[in-house]
């Protein structure tokens, strides 16, 4: 029926460490072809813009001339780079889940949480 609730089915939260942040916004850098110079990320800096939208704000400094240089990835590109992970790392996920982003304490995690309607929920059988 319309109008019911969802009967949560599985609730899994992916943290990411710093490093693998760096290597996230790196394979997915360089997947796109933004930067082809080879490059060193030297501080991951997350704003929260929204509730589910994280902006990544990046420095960058290039490895032969040395430059630094300031990038960000839109909350869109960074949800992306972290689903891109986890697809060629083939970390599991439902394809049927909600997904976002967010910080828990400070810590880049991606929720994914998977709801049945209530009118398709069935009940465990019970073993007597």
């Amino acid at each position: 029926m319309e109008g019911e609730f969802a009967v949560p089915a599985e609730l899994r939260i992916l943290k990411f460490s710093i490093d693998e942040v760096r290597l996230i916004i790196s394979e997915f850098i360089s997947a796109r072809g933004n930067i082809i110079q080879s490059y060193e990320i030297e501080d991951v800096q997350f704003i929260t813009l929204a509730p589910d939208k994280i902006e990544a704000r990046l420095a960058l400094k290039r490895a032969f001339s040395g430059k630094k240089e300031q990038l960000a990835i839109a909350p869109e590109g960074l949800i992306a780079a972290v689903l891109f992970y986890c697809v060629n790392h083939r970390i599991p996920m439902s394809t049927k889940a909600n997904k976002r982003l967010c910080l828990q304490e400070g810590v880049l995690s991606l929720v994914m949480s998977l709801a049945i309607p209530r009118n398709e929920a069935k009940p465990a059988a019970v073993v007597a």
